[in-house]
């Protein structure tokens, strides 16, 4: 063998996306191995073996992935230092996944109630409840949440022997269909007569304001949102049954349900006020949050904030109640989502390895199991959480899924995604490693955008100070120095939150070499619009670590 290979380990929290970005970027030119997976299939196993795997692969002249948090530089140097002496010609990267300590928490957060929806209802090969509740304790421990018995992670370094490659990591969907779907988010308790009777009933009007929705959003999802109270983790109330039933006989749709145990949640994220349960339903029921159908009925402080730190549109419930007229024409208060990951979240297809594999993903959910089921309610219990679908009849059952075939859209592939919409960004491999430039010349370079007149980029004024609106808006920078040459490419979130693929070359002896922007703007191809002054704005005052 005379070839270089690559050994590439990821550094990284549980939930950042290590896995997907390894399908979506590594899995045709490396060889995916996870130490964890192998130790929980094998008891017997342990990390010498997992090396000796690695060099026997990479003997075969494969490269390969280590997808695991690699968190200790003990860790890192026993991979490091046999693989040198048995493989010689090999080169080393670590692609550390780096992220803001507080957004950047909320988003491992956020994926993790994706994987629950995977593990538990889908019943996804790839999820194991072990790794789930060790992953909650490894998260809270590397953003220093709570005390926990982990040592916490050690940040890499080239002194180590390895290449650095630096992931701003963004909120990723491994999805089959796109989130495209309109939701009616109702607080259970907002639809109740007397939430402190005895005797419960559903408001007179519910049916009408629920119908009147559908009308404008036939294949949109009407979510019901409640506490859980019943003792019996598995089992809904006989009341709530009833009234469950009684609502969705009244409806052209079926009627789902999520009431939260909340002595069974993993933590507090799961909980209302905190938006854990509209991260499950997004990924079940495949909803666009910002769609605008989508509407937040509450009636308490609790539901309030949840959706208002989402970005949901959000009403009370009375005011819809006592007039259901106003559903035709209601303009909700629109807020901007305190969580920001959720406006440049991106929905990609999922490789083989990663798909859902339990419910069909062209059906809505519980679809197979209602159309076997001998009465109209069906449910499943997951982390502390019962949903489910109750219906009027299989016949409405049956016309909601047609709606829903004629609705659901696919997500697309990565690499394959179209200028000016979303797409995953490819973090190029370090090998060969003497195309790697010494961070030196980045610094060297780094000082070209002082000099640059970026009023005379922009032409107008207009373009100009929109540019300063725009550098907060700027993610996912990836900078790379080719010769003499600094290439910068980020995204950019445009006014009505689409993300825009950015890009500059900068060069010694000329400064500004090229730019464009993927935005409508007849600017963007010319590279004058706001988001490229956004992008130098946003790399001159340092607001980006270097990849």
């Amino acid at each position: 063998m005379t070839n270089s290979v690559e050994l590439v380990l990821f550094y990284g929290p549980p939930f950042i996306g290590k896995t997907l970005h390894y399908f979506n970027h590594y899995s045709k030119t490396h060889t995916r191995i996870s130490a964890s997976e192998i130790f929980k299939e094998d008891k017997c196993s342990n990390l010498r073996l997992v090396i000796l795997k690695v060099i026997g692969l990479l003997n075969e002249g494969k490269n390969v992935v280590i997808d695991d948090e690699n968190w200790y530089i003990a860790t890192r140097q026993s991979y490091i230092s046999l693989v040198k002496k048995k493989v010689p010609i090999c080169t080393f990267t670590i692609v550390q996944f780096l992220t803001d300590i507080t957004s950047g928490y909320q988003q491992c957060l956020w994926a993790r109630e994706w994987a629950l929806v995977e593990q538990t209802l889908l019943e996804n090969k790839d999820y194991n409840s072990t790794l789930l509740t060790e992953s909650v304790e490894k998260l809270d421990c590397w953003f220093a949440r709570k005390r926990s018995e982990l040592n916490p992670p050690e940040l890499p370094a080239t002194a180590e022997g390895f290449s650095i490659v630096t992931v701003n990591p963004q909120l990723i969907c491994g999805t089959s269909y796109k989130f495209n779907l309109p939701a009616l988010f109702i607080q259970w308790q907002s639809i109740l007569t007397d939430a402190q009777n005895e005797n419960l009933n559903c408001k007179s009007t519910a049916p009408d304001v629920l119908n009147k929705w559908l009308e404008k959003n036939p294949s949109g999802r009407i979510l019901i949102i409640g506490p859980k109270t019943k003792n019996d983790k598995d089992i809904i109330e006989e009341q709530t049954k009833t009234l469950l039933l009684l609502l969705s006989s009244q409806l052209t749709c079926p009627l789902y349900f999520t009431f939260i145990d909340e002595k069974h949640q993993l933590d507090h994220y799961s909980q209302l006020p905190q938006p854990g349960v509209l991260a499950f339903l997004q990924k079940l029921h495949r909803v666009n949050l910002y769609h605008k159908g989508t509407i937040y009925m509450y009636s308490s402080d609790e539901h309030y904030r949840a959706a208002s730190s989402v970005g949901i549109r959000t009403i009370k419930a009375a005011k819809l109640f006592d007039h259901p007229h106003l559903i035709d024409s209601v303009y909700c208060g629109e807020t901007m989502s305190t969580l920001s990951f959720l406006q440049n979240m991106l929905q990609v297809t999922c490789s083989t390895s990663c798909k859902e594999t339990r419910e069909s993903v062209d059906e809505i959910p519980f679809f197979s199991r209602a159309r076997k089921s001998s009465t109209p309610l069906v449910w499943k219990y997951c982390h502390g959480k019962v949903t489910g679908v109750c219906f009027k009849d299989k016949l409405a059952l049956e016309r909601y899924q047609t709606h829903y075939k004629l609705a659901a859209r696919t997500a697309k592939p990565p690499g394959k995604i179209k200028r000016g919409t979303s797409r995953t960004e490819y973090v190029s491999s370090t090998l060969p490693s003497s195309e790697r430039s010494l961070p030196s010349s980045e610094q060297s370079l780094r000082a070209l955008v002082g000099n640059i007149n970026l009023r005379e980029v922009a032409e107008t004024p207009g373009r100009y100070h929109g540019g300063f609106q725009c550098r907060d808006s700027v993610f996912d920078m990836n900078v790379e120095v080719l010769e003499q040459r600094l290439k910068i490419t980020c995204k950019c979130t445009g006014s009505s939150r689409q993300p825009y693929d950015v890009q500059v070359m900068l060069s010694d002896s000329s400064g500004l070499l090229e730019a464009h922007c993927s935005c409508p703007d007849v600017a963007g191809k010319t590279g004058r619009c706001k988001h490229v002054i956004g992008l130098l704005l946003n790399y001159k005052n340092h607001q980006t670590p270097s990849a």
